[in-house]
């Protein structure tokens, strides 16, 4: 197999852990009724994964809410916080 074909196997196999990552996360908030700040947390991750910061942020606040002062969540937060923010500029500038 060639390096480009390997390359884009390596792709499809990313984007299929990612959207199965998502789906986990997803189903965890289900089952706790979205009271698990590390589902929050690891949602928030997949969609920032996907270039989807805003949601990404969603997710963190979600999480935040639920573990208040956890500095792990804090720090992710400020950092999509900032990407979201670049992304809102560009559509706005576009």
């Amino acid at each position: 197999e060639d390096a480009e074909g390997a390359a884009s196997t390596t792709l499809v196999e990313l984007k299929d852990n990612l959207a199965e990552a998502f789906r986990a996360a997803s189903e965890a908030l289900l089952l706790t009724m979205g009271s698990s700040a590390k589902a929050w947390f690891r949602r928030a991750c997949a969609f920032e994964q996907m270039r989807d910061p805003r949601n990404a942020l969603l997710d963190l606040e979600q999480a935040l809410l639920r573990a208040p002062g956890d500095k792990a969540i804090t720090r992710k937060r400020d950092e999509v916080r900032e990407l979201a923010e670049k992304v809102a500029e560009n559509m706005y500038y576009a």
